[in-house]
């Protein structure tokens, strides 16, 4: 029933009655207090979804503004539970929520300044969250990617507006990997984080590392290569390079930046299309599911 917003109300009408028909027909049933008709916007599972976009139901925010500062390993891992539900509002959730992931750890409970400033930090974040766009499928989206020494992080945007934000702390040998290793690795986390959005159809990503714009033409040399390229697989996009100084879309997500393109390539695997193709026109494979015995 989530799904009968449109921006006019005609359209909404007719959705809202071939939905009712259905209902009908199959002799289920809405329940009316949990029902909203004609509404410019609506409260849907701690967010505000309206034609503006879907923004943080404050209300709901509330319960993590006044969490007491944590005296345990317990208390740390509930609020990052709490606060964690709202990651995709706040840029570099990742990053700023790693010191208090090493208290849930094996490590022993301290809390210093650095973990306070980091609890604070979350806390004020949670208080000035964007209004992040609702995906139009007729457009293209971008992925654009950075990576830190501690961390890396990403924006889903489509024409410049975001839709989600991604960010993860750098562990263990990770915090010792090469800087094209990271920009590699927030690629792939972006893309496999929204795969919902991005599988089967074509898609840009822009990154500041110069080396990644040939992405799937470069010789696999590393192990990082090996283990990762194959997860892209599948997927229809191109990168394309802009200067350091102007890759602020994960890393200054508040304003607009203004790209520089020095490269653009277009990733494309001919030989999928090929196989696929191949397939389709061989009859042994239409009758091989056939030759399996049925699952008891």
């Amino acid at each position: 029933m989530n799904d009968l917003f449109r921006p006019h109300l005609h359209d909404h009408l007719h959705h809202l009655s071939t939905v009712l028909e259905v209902l009908a027909t199959n002799k289920l049933f809405a329940k009316l207090s949990k029902c909203c008709f004609g509404v410019s916007k609506v409260n849907y599972l701690g967010h505000v979804i309206s034609s503006s976009g879907v923004a943080v139901d404050f209300s709901k925010v509330q319960a993590v503004l006044d969490w007491p500062t944590p005296k345990n390993a317990k208390g740390v891992r509930g609020f990052l539970g709490l606060a964690g539900y709202y990651r995709k509002f706040i840029p570099h959730f990742g990053t700023m929520a790693a010191p208090l992931h090493k208290l849930v750890g094996n490590t022993p409970f301290t809390w210093d300044s650095v973990t306070d400033s980091a609890f604070k930090q979350l806390k004020r974040s949670l208080t000035n969250t964007p209004t992040l766009g609702l995906p139009d499928w007729s457009k293209s989206f971008t992925v654009e990617c950075d990576a830190s020494g501690v961390g890396i992080g990403a924006i889903l945007t489509q024409q410049g507006r975001p839709i989600a934000y991604y960010s993860a702390p750098l562990k263990g040998s990770m915090l010792a990997w090469s800087t094209y290793e990271k920009e590699m690795l927030a690629i792939v986390k972006a893309v496999r984080k929204w795969r919902s959005y991005l599988l089967g159809r074509p898609f840009v990503v822009k990154t500041d590392h110069i080396s990644l714009k040939y992405l799937l033409e470069q010789r696999v040399s590393t192990p990082a290569q090996a283990r990762w390229l194959p997860k892209l697989m599948g997927y229809d996009f191109r990168v394309e390079y802009k200067k350091g100084v102007t890759n602020r879309g994960a890393d200054a997500l508040s304003r607009q930046p203004e790209f520089s393109f020095l490269a653009v390539s277009h990733v494309t695997a001919g030989w999928w299309v090929e196989l696929q193709q191949e397939v389709q026109r061989d009859t042994y494979y239409h009758d091989l599911p056939g030759c399996f015995p049925p699952k008891l």
